[in-house]
Formats: C-alpha cells, sequence, structure tokens
C-alpha cells in the first residue's frame, strides 16, 4: 500500500514537471519569434 501512494506521487511529479518543461519550451519559442520581429522592426527603423 505504501509503494502504491509513493509511485503514485512519483507518476505526478513526473507528468507536472514534464508539463512544466513544455510550457517553458513553448513560452521559450514565443519569445524567440518576438524577439526576431523586434529585430527585424529596429533594423528597418535605422
Amino acid at each position: 500500500m505504501k509503494s502504491d501512494s509513493i509511485s503514485i506521487m512519483l507518476l505526478f511529479v513526473t507528468f507536472f514537471s514534464f508539463a512544466g518543461w513544455y510550457m517553458a519550451e513553448t513560452d521559450n519559442q514565443i519569445l524567440a519569434q518576438e524577439n526576431s520581429q523586434l529585430k527585424a522592426q529596429t533594423i528597418h527603423h535605422e
């Protein structure tokens, strides 16, 4: 019984870790796109 609860806790920790990593990776891609757009705008304004 105790090992079952430990296994379930590890499963949830693993799931939330990967979910957090996925959200951070998606956010990084969005920020990279915004950054490249801002660089393109500053080049055109100079």
